[in-house]
């Protein structure tokens, strides 16, 4: 679902001309459009496993299981490698709202209404399912169960 965002942030910058792809691209998003910084931002922290998003619990129970099994040196690679990630992930939340951007930034991008309502819906669910994730999955699983027995 985090990915889901990120490339669909990423997706939505695209104009015919040019992809804006790269690091530089994302200087100064949030002065250009604040929307896709900020859900953008939200999928930067997620996979860099910070509270209260969902990243933060995948990761934690990933390594909470290596560790309970007797996995010790694979629980530190992975903290160690999750530090190591972060960095990269955190750049660009920095680009974004902590930089200025060039003057041959984008600063219209073509992308529908539809597209964008999909994409922080999405974005919210990170955070939901971070802050509440026992009574949403638990709510999932219901449904799921019902669609299954009938």
């Amino acid at each position: 679902m985090t990915n889901l965002v990120a490339f669909g942030v990423l997706l939505s910058m695209a104009t015919p001309d040019k992809d804006n792809d790269e690091l530089n691209d994302f200087r100064g998003l949030y002065r250009r459009a604040p929307l896709r910084a900020v859900l953008m931002g939200a999928a930067m922290f997620s996979l860099a496993g910070i509270p209260p998003f969902i990243g933060f619990f995948g990761k934690f129970a990933v390594i909470e299981i290596a560790f309970n099994s007797g996995f010790f040196w694979l629980s530190i690679i992975a903290i160690l490698t999750s530090v190591i990630a972060a960095f990269y992930y955190l750049r660009v939340v920095l680009l974004m709202f902590f930089t200025d951007a060039e003057a041959s930034a984008t600063k219209q991008f073509l992308t529908t209404p539809l597209s964008m309502v999909l994409l922080s819906g999405n974005g919210l669910a990170l955070i939901a399912l971070g802050i509440f994730p026992n009574a949403i999955l638990g709510w999932l699983a219901q449904v799921v169960a019902r669609v299954y027995v009938f």
